[in-house]
């Protein structure tokens, strides 16, 4: 499935400047993670690189929290895609934060207009997307609650929609 962002959104990335991943960038995330990237987050990275966007662009994504007795669908705004090596970084600092248990085939590739971060899964059959709420974390209990988002980068970019505030 190609990536098909508006002409407006691909504008804005423009406008803005973006550096696209090299091989080298991708086997370095996988090295740190020891797992393999997923393929559509690779073809994104390869082809666009780490992007910003604005609110006057589809930068909209639904996710969902499910428990056992209900289904909460909530609504954020994407900010900008991380650069491999920012996503390192994020990587080896929730890696190394007790109240933070984000599982390690998760990498945090993108942020929200806050501190909220987009994960994508590495090594999995699938390569899906979650968020995760920095600000609605419960820091307490470090119980960390992430909320399903894509089932991989062309469905999460695809269904991008306008900002709605």
């Amino acid at each position: 499935m190609p990536f098909s962002p508006s002409p407006e959104t691909l504008a804005c990335w423009k406008s803005k400047g973006s550096t696209r991943a090299t091989d080298a960038d991708i086997a370095k995330l996988e090295a740190r993670l020891g797992l393999k990237a997923p393929a559509s987050y690779v073809e994104f990275m390869k082809t666009y690189g780490d992007v910003e966007f604005s609110f006057d662009v589809n930068c909209q994504f639904e996710y969902t929290y499910e428990t056992p007795d209900r289904v909460e669908r909530r609504t954020e705004a994407v900010s900008f895609i991380k650069s491999p090596s920012q996503a390192i970084e994020y990587y080896n600092g929730f890696q190394q934060d007790d109240k933070i248990g984000i599982p390690a085939n998760l990498l945090p590739f993108a942020m929200d207009h806050g501190q909220g971060e987009l994960l994508i899964e590495f090594g999995q059959a699938g390569e899906r997307i979650f968020y995760w709420d920095f600000d609605a974390h419960d820091w307490e209990s470090g119980i960390t609650r992430i909320g399903f988002v894509a089932n991989d980068m062309y469905d999460f970019i695809n269904n991008l929609k306008p900002f709605d505030d």
